[in-house]
C-alpha cells in the first residue's frame, strides 16, 4: 500500500471535488472505461473497480 497526499479543490460553484489521474491507476489495475464503485462513510472514500455496473435486483 501506497500512501498519496492530494488536495480537495473546489469549482466555480464553490463545490468540492477530487481530481485523480496519472499512470499509478493503471498500474493499479484501473484502466479506461472501467466501471468504478465509491463507498463514503465520515472522513473515508473507498473506491473500487467493479465487473457489472448494472445494480441487482
Amino acid at each position: 500500500m501506497k500512501i498519496r497526499k492530494i488536495s480537495v479543490y473546489k469549482d466555480f460553484k464553490e463545490n468540492p471535488y477530487i481530481m485523480l489521474k496519472g499512470k499509478w491507476l493503471q498500474k493499479l489495475g484501473f484502466n479506461f472505461h472501467d466501471n468504478i464503485e465509491i463507498l463514503t462513510c465520515k472522513n473515508k472514500i473507498t473506491i473500487r473497480k467493479i465487473k457489472d455496473p448494472k445494480p441487482k435486483l
